[in-house]
């Protein structure tokens, strides 16, 4: 009986430290082995592969894959988040150390579930925001997925491409014969047109504004759902017929949700002789009771007693670029409660099952 309790409590003492040693858990164990590593630079702690050509055919195709894979981005200045890594204190270096350790414990796995380089953006978030290993566990997972979806998206456009090239190909063989009847009308015509619709917009059209003061309250996810947010309200607004002139208040440069928007414009595949959408747009850091009078001013709320009946023109009509997935505090009610202005919710649930 003693050699059997003896037993179970060897095996099971293996497995707890073989689950350790995949998933890097920071116990007791793994802290004192990373320790040793505090003095060696992380790039000699990286596992590398020297021999190519001795790996099988599948892991060839792996590492070619992984060498040419874009590298994963949040929200933030890259040399930024390089300044602040390097001005850190030596207790937090040393964290940050322990952190790139698990890295690599995880890589050891069978299948690992980590993305293949991580930035200086993705450290510091690592840092800062997770405060345990199985939160900084999660976070790599979730960007594993982001990067898988990404390669997935980059095959798939490769494979328009060959089917494009396929088509052109066809089309000489029967002689360079083209379609006259239907007339294509290329984006860069379609992006002056809704410029100019936007142009307008700056002097007739009604102004509806987004509070961007609510970067504190949210999580670096959240503040990037928020972004995409008004990214989709600015695809709405454009084709409009009577599109809105939207106005950004509390607009900080430093602050998470401008530098997301910021990434978006730069994204826009726009030529250099037509106008970006967001140049007709305005950004300004001072607050919506600068701007309109107190009367007009009309705040969105979930949260607000009062539902949306009629549409007034008169009005100035807030949106607070708040995503409540983490924190479901009726923060913008408080705020237009403590300003003493006008709120009201939208009849989503007369409307939306």
């Amino acid at each position: 009986m003693i050699f059997v309790m003896l037993t179970t409590r060897v095996v099971f003492s293996c497995l707890k430290n073989t689950w350790r040693f995949h998933y890097g858990r920071t116990t007791r164990r793994t802290t004192r082995v990373a320790s040793s590593f505090l003095s060696t630079p992380y790039s000699t702690k990286c596992s590398t592969v020297e021999n190519v050509d001795t790996l099988p055919i599948e892991t060839k195709e792996e590492v070619s894959q992984s060498s040419t894979l874009p590298t994963t981005k949040l929200p933030g200045d890259e040399r930024q988040a390089q300044e602040i890594i390097h001005n850190l204190s030596d207790e937090e270096k040393k964290k940050l150390k322990i952190i790139q350790y698990e890295y690599d414990l995880a890589s050891m796995g069978p299948h690992p579930k980590i993305p293949s380089d991580v930035t200086d953006e993705m450290w510091l978030e690592l840092l800062q925001v997770c405060e345990n290993s199985s939160q900084r566990l999660k976070k790599l997972k979730f960007w594993y997925s982001t990067e898988k979806s990404r390669m997935a998206d980059a095959r798939k456009k490769e494979r328009r491409r060959l089917l494009m090239e396929e088509r052109r190909k066809e089309r000489e063989e029967m002689g360079g014969v083209w379609n006259k009847i239907l007339i294509h009308i290329r984006s860069q015509t379609m992006n002056k047109h809704y410029s100019n619709n936007l142009s307008n917009a700056i002097l007739y059209g009604q102004h509806i504004v987004f509070d961007l003061d609510y970067d504190r309250f949210m999580k670096p996810q959240d503040i990037r759902r928020a972004a995409e947010q008004i990214q989709d309200g600015h695809g709405y607004n454009k084709v409009s017929k009577d599109p809105y002139h939207v106005v950004f208040c509390n607009a900080r440069k430093q602050d998470q949700t401008m530098m997301q928007l910021a990434k978006y414009r730069q994204n826009q595949s726009y030529k250099s002789d037509s106008i970006e959408p967001y140049d007709l747009y305005t950004f300004t850091e001072k607050s919506y009771l600068d701007m309109y009078p107190k009367e007009r001013i009309v705040y969105l709320s979930p949260n607000a007693p009062q539902v949306l009946k009629s549409y007034s023109n008169e009005d100035v009509y807030i949106i607070g670029a708040f995503v409540d997935q983490s924190d479901m505090k009726p923060r913008s009610y408080s705020k237009a409660k403590r300003e003493g202005i006008r709120m009201a919710k939208l009849p989503l649930d007369q409307h939306l099952e």
